[in-house]
């Protein structure tokens, strides 16, 4: 798995760029933007060449995204947001609120709490789950500890308790 994604700041807010490549050749790539500075709107679109991959963001990814979020609190910036599968027709949804609080400029903890529902496939026959999960992260320079659960992953019957350890660059 290879992938990049890159923050580009405008005086206007922001626009985020990703892609990326996994084995069995998936290819998939997305856009998102904040528009706005103290109290910002977020878009996005993604998209994928529909190869099978395991999905490692809990999230569809030929998606649409839209929410709100506000840097009006002390050291925290809250955002509201839901991503919607827009081209398999599945009626995934994943709404998530996440909080991002930087007590010192060295430390940074988020908290991604997050509701999906939706079907695993197009077959309107198909169970529709639903379920709530978590994830915790916290950064300290460019490294990171991460914890994630997700009752459905890949919006599937099995529950996922995923931990990561990493550093950005």
């Amino acid at each position: 798995r290879l992938g990049d994604e890159r923050p580009v700041e405008f005086s206007f807010g922001k626009l985020v760029p990703s892609f990326q490549y996994a084995t069995r050749g998936f290819l998939g790539g997305s856009v998102n933007a904040e528009i706005g500075e103290t109290y910002f709107g977020v878009l996005g679109w993604g998209r994928t060449n529909l190869k099978d991959y395991y999905n490692l963001n809990f999230d569809p990814n030929d998606a649409i995204t839209f929410g709100v979020g506000t840097r009006a609190l002390p050291k925290t910036v809250l955002t509201l947001f839901q991503i919607r599968d827009d081209r398999l027709d599945t009626g995934q949804r994943v709404t998530h609120l996440v909080a991002r609080i930087r007590p010192d400029a060295r430390t940074r903890w988020t908290l991604d709490a997050f509701h999906k529902q939706g079907r695993p496939d197009s077959d309107p026959a198909s169970e529709k789950l639903h379920g709530t999960g978590a994830t915790l992260t916290y950064d300290f320079d460019r490294y990171f500890v991460r914890v994630a659960s997700d009752p459905h992953v890949n919006f599937s019957s099995n529950h996922m308790v995923r931990t990561a350890l990493g550093f950005r660059f």
